[in-house]
């Protein structure tokens, strides 16, 4: 009678620790998954972010020229383009 009650204990016990570890794991991977695609979009978000730059009507060739290059040789620039609005 008592080795059965201990057993019945045991069983008891090792049920609730398969399914703690089971729901453990469950919430780990969810979090992970979860922690993977914040990153993913971030990096999309951060990568296709526009800029405008309007310059003065007065800036010379070698003025935007050189804004240009500088722009072109930064690491946080992926791609520049100069747009001449001919006024």
């Amino acid at each position: 009678m008592a080795s059965s009650m201990f057993f019945r204990k045991l069983r008891i016990t090792y049920l609730t620790t398969v399914i703690s570890l089971t729901l453990l794991l469950f919430i780990l991977g969810i979090q992970v998954f979860l922690w993977l695609a914040a990153q993913k979009f971030s990096n999309s978000i951060s990568e296709n972010i526009a800029i405008e730059l309007v310059l003065k009507s007065e800036a010379t060739d070698l003025e935007i020229a050189k804004l240009k290059s500088m722009l072109e040789t930064s690491a946080m620039v992926s791609k520049v383009i100069y747009i001449n609005n001919g006024l």
